[in-house]
């Protein structure tokens, strides 16, 4: 069912450039928030280095308060950086993953708790 809304949802819509990391995950978290077929807790895991190839349009801010309003942790699985600017990069994905409640990680295995997480259908 969740699916199936999504796919209508997204049909026929133009999604931002991917290398338009934070208007990406802003759109994201928009559906997040209007998605009531959605258990309540839910989670996003964005895998990135944190840069940019084309600036996005909406700052990093703005998604943090989006996913603060939506009640959506951020867990970030941060790639190694591609240039110099990387460390910029990878702060910026550990400001949005620990504002919004989740974490930042460069070990799979350990990007999100099992015990704060729930990836099946919750009550």
């Amino acid at each position: 069912p969740a699916e199936a809304a999504l796919r209508e949802r997204l049909a026929g819509r133009a999604a931002a450039p991917p290398e338009r990391q934070w208007d990406s995950l802003l759109e994201a978290l928009a559906w997040f928030s209007s998605a009531s077929s959605l258990p309540p807790r839910r989670v996003l895991i964005l895998v990135s280095d944190g840069l940019e190839a084309t600036p996005s349009k909406h700052p990093l801010a703005s998604c943090l308060e989006a996913a603060q309003l939506a009640r959506v942790p951020v867990y970030v699985l941060a790639l190694p950086p591609r240039t110099a600017g990387g460390a910029t990069g990878s702060r910026r994905l550990g400001e949005l993953a620990a504002g919004s409640g989740g974490t930042r990680t460069s070990k799979p295995e350990i990007a999100v708790d099992p015990t704060k997480v729930s990836l099946g259908a919750t009550a």
